[in-house]
């Protein structure tokens, strides 16, 4: 995947996640889904990354880590890992930049969504399994 290269060479890992994990695992990949990635570049680096090479970019998410892209008809959302804190006296997390996908995984319920494939290398980061592997013993 080009982008992904994009991404590795200005040193930022790139996962693909959330329903695009779920829709390769499956084989449905199809071209009118968007394809979601996560990263740890911060949103101006993505921004950066992605508009020599997108044909259309837009920023209406990058208050909230995402910049979304389009390339040869294919729609991306890339979002930089996140991590959330809950705090005592409010239901609602605080929301921060996090460096490592792990991270950012873990704050996804336990379902596809809590596992990524890693890129270029194309390698499953499936941080619960453990716990899936545990649980089956009961």
């Amino acid at each position: 995947m080009d982008l992904a290269d994009r991404f590795s060479a200005a040193g930022h890992a790139c996962y693909l996640v959330g329903g695009t994990v779920r829709d390769a695992i499956l084989g449905t990949l199809a071209t009118d889904h968007d394809i979601d990635v996560a990263t740890g570049a911060r949103p101006d680096a993505v921004e950066e990354i992605v508009r020599s090479w997108a044909d259309h970019v837009w920023l209406q998410g990058r208050r909230f880590g995402t910049i979304g892209c389009e390339k040869d008809g294919r729609r991306f959302e890339i979002t930089t890992f996140r991590d959330e804190v809950y705090r005592p006296e409010s239901r609602k997390p605080e929301v921060t930049y996090s460096d490592d996908i792990e991270t950012d995984l873990s704050r996804r319920d336990f379902t596809v969504n809590a596992m990524a494939i890693a890129l270029p290398d194309v390698e499953m980061v499936d941080p619960t399994a453990a716990w899936w592997i545990w649980r089956s013993r009961d």
